[in-house]
């Protein structure tokens, strides 16, 4: 599950790239029969982004690669090794 306490001030398109960017992520990663679940909550002054799903996940190890331009599961070593 990837939580976002609060977006900063930006730009839409960019914030609206993100968020595309994370469901089409979770939808693609999640098998058959899976759930992706997005909510958002008003907390305060702010709002908290959730999307969550029953897909492959990440490996704490590979964790630190998530912001890796490119970097996805499958060419982590634990994915290619299930193959």
């Amino acid at each position: 599950m990837l939580s976002v306490a609060s977006f900063p001030m930006g730009n839409d398109l960019l914030l609206r790239e993100m968020i595309n960017n994370l469901l089409d992520n979770a939808l693609r990663y999640t098998p058959d029969g899976g759930r992706v679940t997005a909510r958002v909550v008003a907390q305060g002054d702010f709002v908290l982004l959730e999307i969550e799903d029953s897909g492959i996940g990440i490996a704490d190890e590979d964790a630190h690669k998530v912001f890796d331009r490119f970097f996805t599961v499958l060419m982590a070593p634990a994915w290619r090794a299930a193959d």
